[in-house]
């Protein structure tokens, strides 16, 4: 995968990128979503690293069914108060 190469060669942004592509042309790739996030993780986006790492433990658990173990679950904005 070309956004797993970019990102080993420090090109960390363009990583991201690719990965992103890969993930539209197809939602279902669990690596992709890995991929993607390492890539936001390297480049400060723990939020959306954790996201595409979940959905990608979600897609296929087998494989990476272990992050949900070990990251930490996606914060949620809580929701304003009714007045």
């Amino acid at each position: 995968m070309l956004a797993f190469a970019l990102s080993r060669t420090g090109r960390d942004a363009e990583a991201v990128s690719a990965a992103r592509k890969a993930v539209a042309l197809d939602p279902a790739h669990a690596n992709a979503h890995n991929v993607l996030g390492l890539a936001l993780g390297k480049v400060g986006d723990v939020t959306g690293a954790r996201k595409a790492m979940t959905e990608a433990a979600r897609l296929d658990p087998k494989t990476f069914g272990i992050l949900r173990e070990i990251l930490p679950p996606v914060p949620v904005a809580p929701r304003p108060r009714a007045k």
